[in-house]
């Protein structure tokens, strides 16, 4: 009797294995007869499971989720369904008039979570980024401050601002910065004096002895510039450097070959490696003071120009020569100015002189100028070209108002750092997690994944339904519905008016109507 009833529950066990088996394998091939016309938007997608989530009908003017508020009109607002609300009121041409958002979530659509990077990926390539900052009381300088934190800031492993104690004291400032111990006068009369070597210098020292077990790769970046942390990992990983050896990368220069002898990284933004920065600090430490101006040695002197003595030192004490982040079709991936000026302006070598001198003849020119994985651009001398930028980069929407080679250009950089994947993800509601690992496995565009299985994505450790979802909604998504969102042709570009920054970073956009894809 015992034995008849085991086999009877093995036979149900094998049955329910079978139908398991067999629904899995309908899951996988549903899309085979499946018509693509039914498929919906992405963007539909996401504000459908948002709006499913809101508690619709409650019609208020401004509704409260702890600290973030969310004007709307009618639905009720969580930290979970914010972005497809504000998706949804952009689609449908409705006016979002003031959004005070949740953490991570940009006013001006940028996806990015700050916990997608702040993860360690499997290389170690955890970024420190340094920032070397003039600080005052005009608001324009906060409101700096904060665009820098709405934007690629929070996507830095670490980030600290540096600025001198002599212009800050008793001024409050926010806890991310260092008061640097400088001993050149910070005002040369009613202007700030550029000591930048000095303040670089010590810059370096301080982070060595603080803070160098919270990084893997280290980063100086002018305030004026916009990095992409996502691409600087991809690079170093790509590359299968260790950051425990002596590495310093980043845009190339020549033209200081005639006297200093030395090719150097642009100051704009250059890159270190963990033992790089931490055995050049005693070497600094112990440099002669001089009161002059750069003339060729590893000193503590006068002035700016802070490459060329960065150069030299680590040639002279690490024997470490310059890396070139050019890629190998001649395109730079840290453009010295913004990518427009590049693709269009900067074409005639004669009148960019200092530019241009004695770098590799393969160098691009024009549209071949400008990697489509870009590590950073320099020149965003105002907060509000930094936060377009930006915006037009990850946005949901990415409608551009640029000429024609600057927008194809931003659409490759878009793809390169999976913002339309992103979206696609979140349109079906996958986990933060797939989309942490597929980033970092360079799964970021819809060619990489319409080739995969699920089981490749089981392989870099997406989780089994997970991975099921994802295969089978992608089979049932075109190429040109995955990127119908950056690429929409028949739009109109929302009108935006920046932050008002004086009491925190909240965002005031008004959107107009555009006209949705014929399904």
């Amino acid at each position: 009797m015992v034995s008849s009833t085991t086999a009877i529950r093995a036979v149900l066990v094998m049955i329910m294995l079978a139908a398991a088996a067999h629904l899995a394998w309908l899951t996988l091939h549903f899309d085979a007869n499946h018509s693509r016309s039914e498929s919906s938007h992405p963007l539909d997608k996401a504000v459908a499971a948002g709006v499913h989530r809101a508690e619709k009908g409650v019609p208020v003017e401004t509704v409260s989720t702890g600290k973030e508020t969310v004007s709307t009109g009618k639905e009720t607002v969580s930290t979970d369904n914010a972005a497809a609300l504000y998706a949804q009121h952009a689609h449908h041409g409705a006016a979002l008039t003031a959004v005070s958002l949740p953490d991570g979530f940009n006013p001006h659509g940028n996806l990015t979570h700050p916990k997608h990077v702040l993860t360690r990926n499997k290389f170690g390539n955890r970024l420190y980024c340094m920032v070397p900052f003039y600080w005052d009381n005009a608001k324009t300088r906060h409101h700096h401050y904060e665009t820098i934190m709405m934007t690629w800031g929070k996507r830095c492993d670490v980030i600290k601002f540096f600025t001198d104690v002599q212009s800050t004291q008793g001024v409050r400032l926010p806890d991310n910065f260092v008061r640097l111990n400088t001993t050149r006068p910070a005002m040369c009369g009613t202007r700030p004096c550029r000591h930048i070597w000095e303040k670089v210098w010590r810059m370096l020292v301080w982070t060595a002895d603080n803070e160098a077990h919270l990084g893997d790769w280290f980063c100086k970046v002018d305030e004026d510039t916009y990095i992409f942390p996502e691409n600087l990992k991809s690079f170093v990983a790509t590359k299968g450097w260790d950051p425990k050896d002596n590495y310093y990368f980043g845009h190339m220069l020549y033209n200081r070959l005639f006297d200093a002898k030395i090719k150097f990284i642009a100051g704009a933004n250059p890159y270190y490696s963990h033992g790089a920065i931490t055995r050049i600090a005693p070497h600094l430490k112990a440099m002669k003071y001089e009161n002059r101006g750069e003339h060729g040695i590893c000193a503590d002197r006068n002035g700016a120009n802070e490459e060329v003595t960065t150069s030299i030192c680590f040639r002279d004490h690490l024997n470490l020569l310059p890396t070139t982040t050019m890629n190998g079709h001649g395109q730079e991936r840290i453009m010295l100015f913004y990518p427009k000026a590049h693709l269009n302006a900067m074409t005639a070598r004669e009148e960019w002189g200092w530019f241009w001198k004695n770098k590799p003849a393969h160098a691009g020119v024009g549209p071949n100028c400008c990697a489509p994985d870009p590590i950073g651009f320099h020149g965003y001398k105002r907060w509000g070209e930094m936060l377009k930028i930006d915006w037009q980069i990850r946005s949901e929407q990415g409608l551009l108002d640029e000429e024609p080679l600057t927008r194809d250009y931003i659409l490759k950089v878009r793809k390169s750092i999976g913002v339309d994947m992103e979206l696609f993800l979140r349109s079906i509601d996958a986990p933060d997690h797939a989309w942490d690992v597929m980033r970092d496995e360079s799964i970021r565009d819809f060619e990489s994944l319409e080739v995969l299985t699920v089981q490749d994505l089981v392989n870099i450790g997406v989780q089994m339904g997970d991975a099921s979802k994802i295969i089978a909604a992608a089979r049932k998504t075109t190429r040109e519905d995955f990127y119908a969102v950056a690429t929409l042709k028949n739009t109109s570009r929302p009108s935006m008016t920046y932050p008002k920054m004086s009491d925190g970073p909240v965002a005031r956009a008004t959107m107009k109507p555009y006209v949705p894809r014929k399904k």
